[in-house]
């Protein structure tokens, strides 16, 4: 393929399922499709369906009409998405509003609105202690409290302490927990899959514009960047404040240089100071220093694209990018997904990704 030839169009519609039952007809009316993922976990869907169909004694009519019909609220939506041959469930959550669009230049329309299934996580608030617990051990007691089956990668069991949950919903608690370690959440059907953010690969997928690479733009940027991390807090049990300070953190995949290494060499080794208002050892503030830090590192270089309709690019995803300036062409992890499909460019996937490592470092 030449590069002035236009992208490559992957016209394949996205399949569903409703509850348990499978709908080819659905798939013929599918007129456009939006899912998004990011970390934090909690992904959403946004389907159209062509809302007018036309009978077998030929009279015609609204599709979603009667008690029959497969779309109502808190039901179970599962979407897949790529190859007919092969498609893979990118979606699986709840409906959780419905809406209804007629205008003059074109049909009738139904759009499905869903959640994934932290939906209820996210919804439940309250305030508890978890009393010298694991991460681990909370994401699985939480996980236990919602049906899902937790799995959980190594990195996780420590530190050992109380967490207090003071007026959060579930899900954001796991969030705050799992974010002062660097780590994530994602569902995966009924799965709850947590761990160390960038350290291990979800997927593998390699995209050359312009084969698979539709569409890139990627920055390698400065302004936030640190050569330093620190956080300090009170040791409650010592009678005085803890500090720690790191230069290094999770950077996850990529080659090339650190923006640590170009402040020092070109501005200063800026340092960024954290503040923990709880309750805090050296220990505990070193495990939280080096996370802030690695988290940070890897916005170093952002690669904002679109691709070729692949349903391996997920969040926590790497991607290897040819094809581009070879300063950009890196290996990144996937931080937002959105898979897309309309009538009029067929099955899409947008992506942010980042690396902490830059190949044009001065």
């Amino acid at each position: 393929m030449a590069r002035d030839d236009p992208p490559t169009l992957f016209s394949a519609r996205p399949t569903v399922r409703i509850g348990t039952m499978e709908y080819p007809m659905l798939a013929d009316q599918v007129t456009a499709m939006e899912m998004r993922e990011a970390t934090g976990g909690m992904s959403s869907l946004e389907i159209s369906f062509t809302d007018w169909v036309t009978a077998p004694d030929g009279s015609a009519g609204y599709g979603a009409l009667g008690s029959d019909q497969p779309f109502k609220l808190g039901e179970e939506i599962a979407v897949y998405a790529g190859p007919s041959g092969g498609p893979q469930e990118i979606f699986k959550g709840l409906i959780t509003a419905l809406e209804s669009e007629v205008c003059a230049d074109r049909g009738p329309q139904l759009t499905v609105l869903a959640e994934d299934l932290l939906f209820t996580m996210r919804r439940t608030r309250r305030s508890r202690l978890f009393e010298d617990m694991s991460p681990k051990a909370i994401v699985e007691q939480i996980a236990g409290e919602y049906s899902l089956t937790p799995q959980v990668r190594d990195g996780l069991d420590d530190p050992v302490k109380t967490w207090a949950q003071l007026a959060e919903t579930d899900l954001a608690f796991l969030r705050r927990v799992l974010a002062l370690l660097d780590a994530d959440l994602q569902l995966v059907g009924t799965d709850l899959q947590v761990g160390p953010l960038a350290r291990d690969q979800r997927t593998a997928v390699e995209l050359a514009f312009p084969e698979k690479l539709v569409a890139l733009r990627a920055t390698a940027d400065l302004a936030d960047q640190f050569g330093e991390t620190s956080v300090s807090g009170m040791d409650i049990d010592a009678g005085e404040q803890a500090e720690a300070s790191m230069t290094e953190g999770e950077l996850g995949p990529g080659e090339g240089g650190l923006a640590k290494d170009v402040l020092a060499r070109k501005f200063q080794p800026y340092r960024n100071h954290l503040k923990e208002h709880g309750p805090v050892d050296a220990s505990w503030a070193q495990v939280m220093a080096k996370s802030a830090h690695g988290r940070q590192a890897r916005k170093f270089l952002r690669a904002h694209g679109t691709a070729v309709g692949d349903p391996r690019i997920r969040v926590g995803s790497w991607l290897t990018l040819t094809g581009l300036n070879p300063m950009f062409a890196n290996q990144y992890v996937v931080a937002e997904a959105v898979h897309r499909f309309d009538l009029e460019n067929g099955y899409q996937t947008d992506f942010t990704a980042e690396c902490a490592r830059f190949g044009g470092e001065a």
